[in-house]
């Protein structure tokens, strides 16, 4: 637990309890204020903020919690939570405040005692769109044990054609090009809309060391196999 893991689970969407946690003194204002810095220092929060109705609720129930326990907060927190609601705002509310990015870290700590070797920190990051109409915008348990799996288990799918059906997020594109080498990734889903956050996904996850030059996206019904485009 520390400053950086408490980065960590908020930039992934963890409830307000778990990011708290990783805090020893969150009722001390100075620990309060290095968060608060923290978060912003972070490139991928600068980058690839969380929905902004999920990070008016975190801080709020800091706040709170602090208050609870008749300790101040910093003034820096005060200044962050007035800025985000500011935003929203000036947003105009409503279901945009539910739309932002999920980021997932592996450290090399973390790789190292599963096993695996990683040079750097890994990190894949997902839009969302949290309380949607489509199944496909949110992140489910399943896909993440789908991920650890495959990270754990990379011969499974190494130089092998592999094809998702539900691909969702697209979140298992940037897992298995990252610690497997797949020869082809089909990624598919039913709604058009699906699809497109998908191949979005997938573009702002590429780098020079996992390029997917071999993923493809499209739009299947599941009970009109040929209607794979």
């Amino acid at each position: 637990f520390g400053m950086d893991e408490a980065v960590r689970s908020l930039l992934s969407l963890r409830p307000v309890e778990a990011v708290l946690a990783c805090l020893s003194e969150w009722t001390d204002e100075d620990e309060q204020h290095a968060f608060i810095e923290a978060v912003k220092a972070s490139p991928t929060y600068r980058r690839f903020p969380p929905p902004l109705a999920y990070e008016k609720s975190v801080w709020k129930k800091m706040i709170e919690s602090t208050e609870k326990k008749m300790k101040p907060c910093s003034d820096s927190v005060y200044e962050h939570y007035s800025s985000l609601l500011q935003r929203g705002v000036a947003g105009g509310g409503g279901a945009g405040e539910e739309c932002g990015y999920k980021s997932y870290t592996i450290t090399q700590c973390e790789a190292a005692a599963a096993g695996l070797h990683l040079v750097d920190d890994w990190c894949v990051t997902i839009k969302v769109e949290r309380h949607t109409r489509h199944v496909g915008m949110t992140t489910w348990e399943a896909g993440l044990l789908l991920a650890e799996y495959c990270i754990t288990h990379p011969d499974v799918v190494k130089n092998k054609d592999v094809i998702e059906l539900g691909s969702g997020l697209g979140m298992i594109a940037p897992v298995l090009y990252s610690f497997s080498s797949p020869s082809s990734l089909y990624l598919t889903d039913y709604a058009e809309e699906v699809v497109s956050n998908m191949e979005y996904n997938v573009d702002i996850n590429r780098s020079e060391k996992c390029e997917m030059k071999t993923v493809h996206t499209g739009v299947l019904d599941w009970e009109k196999p040929a209607s794979l485009s």
